[in-house]
């Protein structure tokens, strides 16, 4: 038989990824729930932003042959971590359902990145998906929650969306750390290890094909 032509990705090195980003995401979750204080989120002080997961979107959407591929990785991290906060918290009201929107868009922003990788562009794209995210998820809090969980959190005004952009501010400074996992995804190993784990799986196709 011939050889096989395309590739696919060797997904053991994808799903560790993944696997670290749905722990990191359920890492406040755990400790409340491990705490003595009970299932109370107020209980504890925690960096909410800071995680890999736009990062690891940005470099899904660069390296993965197909755009589906980086954007199924993308939604089965949050469907994953979706089930582990309702495991943990039995709480609807602590999931976010615009993360299904913006979740994708990570790795949609991640295409440009697969030819063109200097630094600069590298960061820029950090910047962009953090700030499209912050803008989009408190939108949807601003006009959909009450209409999904019942909770009118902000009025239905400008004034509403103002307060509610205004509330996040504080969350927003920990998105920081998008453009340092952006460095270390991208640095000359983690593109060697992209590289390697493509080269994996067109190495397997081959043996399967002979």
């Amino acid at each position: 038989m011939s050889a096989a032509t395309s590739s696919r990705p060797r997904w053991g090195f994808w799903f560790t990824l993944a696997a670290v980003a749905v722990l990191m995401r359920l890492a406040p979750q755990l400790a409340v729930r491990l705490s003595s204080a009970g299932y109370d989120m107020k209980s504890i002080n925690y960096a909410w932003g800071f995680t890999p997961i736009i990062a690891i979107g940005l470099y899904a959407g660069a390296f993965l042959k197909s755009r589906w591929q980086a954007v199924g990785l993308m939604l089965g991290m949050l469907f994953l971590g979706d089930l582990g906060i309702l495991a943990l918290s039995r709480d609807f009201s602590q999931l976010d359902p615009g993360n299904y929107l913006a979740y994708p868009l990570f790795a949609l922003l991640g295409r440009p990145l697969s030819e063109y990788r200097s630094f600069g562009r590298v960061q820029a794209g950090g910047f962009l998906a953090c700030s499209l995210y912050f803008l989009l998820t408190n939108f949807l809090v601003w006009a959909a929650w009450r209409h999904i969980y019942s909770i009118e959190m902000y009025p239905p005004t400008l004034d509403g969306l103002k307060a509610c952009m205004i509330a996040a501010i504080p969350f927003a400074k920990y998105f920081l750390s998008t453009p340092v996992f952006c460095v270390l995804l991208f640095s000359p190993l983690g593109v060697a290890q992209a590289a390697e784990s493509k080269a994996q799986g067109k190495s397997d196709l081959v043996a399967q094909a002979v």
